[in-house]
């Protein structure tokens, strides 16, 4: 079963143990560095956002082309640009997401997820930024771990930073961010590898 609130709850608990990680899977950040008034996902002082759980960084090229196509065959394009300031973004009504270009895959990954998430949940509008920014990167974290790779160090502090610590915002959006997540584990766990 797919307990999402039960997951995060062990996630965050294992996320304020000490960590003794090699520098692939420590996060370098503090969440005061993300603010919600940036309009960016903030990965660039990270050294990696997302820690494999056992399924090894080779995983991410395939992660990515999943992603990839999940969103092509939802009528998105997928662009690696140059982004100032940004590491993606989502246009819902060019059908368009783009991830800056020379992020590492751990932070391509993640924010391609996070972008996805924009592009399926947010078709049809966002209830507000700070939900739609809850959702979306719940919906990376929940993703992420079901198929064994941790952004919890990068996706916690985010998600409190954006429902400025309000748990019923968190828990709000968990629900879209677990229909979209579990769907999403699924067609990743039936697609070819």
């Amino acid at each position: 079963c797919f307990d999402a609130r039960m997951l995060l709850e062990k996630r965050a608990r294992q996320a304020e143990e000490p960590r003794s990680h090699n520098t692939n899977t420590l996060l370098r950040t503090s969440s005061s560095s993300l603010t919600p008034s940036s309009n960016v996902t903030q990965l660039s002082s990270l050294q990696s956002p997302v820690a494999s759980n056992g399924t090894g960084h080779d995983a991410f090229p395939e992660v990515e082309a999943f992603v990839r196509s999940y969103l092509i065959a939802h009528g998105y394009t997928v662009r690696f640009v140059a982004l100032q300031g940004m590491n993606g973004r989502t246009d819902v009504s060019a059908r368009l997401v783009e991830i800056d270009a020379s992020l590492p895959p751990t932070q391509r990954v993640k924010t391609l997820v996070h972008e996805t998430a924009h592009a399926v949940l947010h078709a049809h509008g966002a209830p507000d930024r700070a939900l739609a920014e809850v959702e979306a990167e719940a919906t990376a974290y929940l993703f992420l771990d079901g198929i064994g790779l941790d952004s919890s160090r990068y996706s916690f502090p985010y998600i409190l930073r954006w429902a400025s610590g309000e748990m019923a915002m968190v828990a709000e959006g968990l629900q879209r961010a677990m229909g979209l997540a579990h769907r999403l584990v699924g067609a990743y766990e039936q697609s070819p590898r």
